[in-house]
């Protein structure tokens, strides 16, 4: 969908980043937004749609805004673009005026939460820029030629509308498929959904740090910003990070948070800012409630409406404004306040007791150890380089690696030419993890076995069934067993290998 207008505007302040985007993300709730993607380094938000659109209602007419922010010295910089959401039916004339309002209303706003953070710098804010890919028609920049345009979308979108479900994955991270970090305790291949888990413990981590020192605090953002921006860099290709030493440690924090509250139920913490009233919402539940009566609405009215003609227009423009949420997302028992601040909590699985740190380690309560639910750990062994191989005494020379196999169930590393035997039954080995003098010598043993299957040796995630390898080390000659899934799960083998 390509953005018809939008207004562009940079910031530089000596606050922090962490104040700047506080302040960027109140101001867009303040205004009605939606924040979709909420990360260290930039900020998604969206607010609006066709229906507004038509109607040239300004709260609700389609906005995409996108902030980055950035370290900046001693303080921080922020690149914000605003951008129309129209449907695209080619060039949309006669809007540029009205969004050129919306725009830079929203500008204003966040300007002024900016200048708050930082007084000096905001006394020489540039002016934005507006551009607009269709040009100015007074006629129609005063009226709503968009109506029948906008029933249209609104009908065809409906599914969405229903489900209720946000694909929070920035559109830069698009089509990356795997985050391969490099460490001098082995290789960790971990996907994108579960490098955005990581992510996203950073962000709770830096808005609420409790009592975590802060320069651990500084540590987890300083990483999780470089990786974002890794990921932004990438255009959709897999990445690959070497971690640093001192970084080890933060890539182990962050894996293992993110593992513990997979494991746990998420609920959402409201404490209202006026009276301080606490309440605990399910987010799951209110997206399958809100599905639920939006589906109730549309069928309550189908009976009344339809005739020989076809459902009324007047009809589907009164039913998807009962589908727009008008209602405020919080509202206080007993102030009424709609305004609260929202925090991300669990329960011990042991004594029930409530835990509001986001850092998950030891129950105050009853002494539960939550690391326990951390899983293994995501580090691999690093595989042996060719020259080792070769370097390596009585090794016979190793066959080139194959193709990559185009199925996950196909050798990724046995010899063309060499038939792979049936598999034969796992045994362990009558001495695990020793290295051999010769590959043939190798026994069959049995790989690490985990809680829902077989566990990779490379990327350390569980599957049915592996690949089991001999290759040659500085010591002799000893087996692994992979997945052979990925190019980074695949292993030069001695010997045919054999599925285990």
């Amino acid at each position: 969908m390509a953005a018809t207008c939008g207004l562009d505007f940079e910031r530089r302040l000596s606050a922090s980043s962490f104040d700047v985007r506080s302040s960027i993300v109140a101001a867009l709730r303040e205004l009605g937004f939606e924040v979709t993607v909420e990360q260290l380094t930039r900020v998604e938000a969206k607010r609006g749609g066709m229906l507004g659109a038509s109607l040239m209602m300004k709260k609700q007419m389609p906005v995409r805004a996108v902030f980055e922010i950035g370290p900046d010295g001693t303080g921080c910089t922020v690149a914000a673009h605003l951008a129309d959401g129209m449907f695209n039916f080619g060039k949309t004339w006669g809007v540029n005026r009205q969004f050129s309002e919306v725009f830079e209303e929203i500008q204003r706003r966040v300007d002024l939460g900016l200048a708050k953070l930082d007084g000096p710098a905001s006394l020489a804010f540039a002016g934005p820029r507006f551009w607009s890919r269709s040009a100015d028609i007074a006629v129609l920049e005063q009226s709503s030629t968009l109506t029948a345009k906008a029933v249209g979308g609104a009908v065809g979108s409906a599914g969405k509308m229903l489900d209720g479900s946000t694909d929070r994955t920035p559109k830069a991270w698009k089509g990356v498929d795997s985050v391969t970090f490099v460490s001098s305790a082995g290789v960790a291949v971990l996907s994108l959904a579960e490098t955005q888990a990581g992510l996203g413990i950073a962000v709770l981590v830096v808005s609420h740090p409790g009592a975590m020192p802060a320069d651990q605090t500084r540590d987890v953002e300083t990483f999780a910003a470089t990786v974002e921006r890794t990921l932004t860099a990438a255009a959709g290709r897999a990445v690959r990070m070497d971690v640093a030493d001192p970084q080890q440690p933060v890539v182990d924090f962050l894996h293992e948070q993110a593992h513990i509250r997979s494991e746990l139920p998420m609920r959402e913490l409201h404490i209202c800012r006026s009276c301080r009233l606490e309440k605990i919402t399910n987010p799951e539940y209110e997206r399958i409630a809100a599905r639920n009566e939006k589906i109730g609405d549309l069928v309550a009215g189908v009976g009344a409406t339809i005739s020989k003609g076809g459902i009324s227009p007047t009809f589907v423009l009164g039913q998807v404004f009962k589908l727009k949420k008008l209602d405020p997302d919080f509202v206080c028992s007993r102030c009424q306040g709609m305004e609260a601040d929202e925090l991300i909590v669990t329960f011990c699985p042991s004594c029930a007791e409530l835990q509001r740190d986001v850092v998950l380690r030891v129950c105050p309560k009853c002494g539960f150890d939550f690391r326990t639910k951390a899983g293994p750990s995501i580090w691999g062994p690093i595989a042996q380089p060719d020259a080792e191989q070769e370097a390596a005494p009585a090794a016979p020379a190793a066959p080139p690696t194959p193709t990559p196999p185009p199925a996950s169930n196909a050798p990724p590393v046995a010899p063309a030419s060499t038939p792979v035997p049936p598999t034969a039954p796992a045994a362990e080995p009558a001495n695990p993890g020793a290295a051999w003098p010769n590959p043939a010598a190798v026994p069959l043993g049995r790989p690490h076995a985990g809680s829902r299957g077989k566990v990779c040796q490379l990327c350390r995630r569980e599957y049915p069934s592996l690949w089991r390898v001999v290759i040659s080390t500085p010591a002799g000659f000893e087996e692994r067993f992979i997945c052979g899934t990925t190019a980074t799960c695949q292993m030069p083998s001695l010997v045919p290998a054999v599925q285990v």
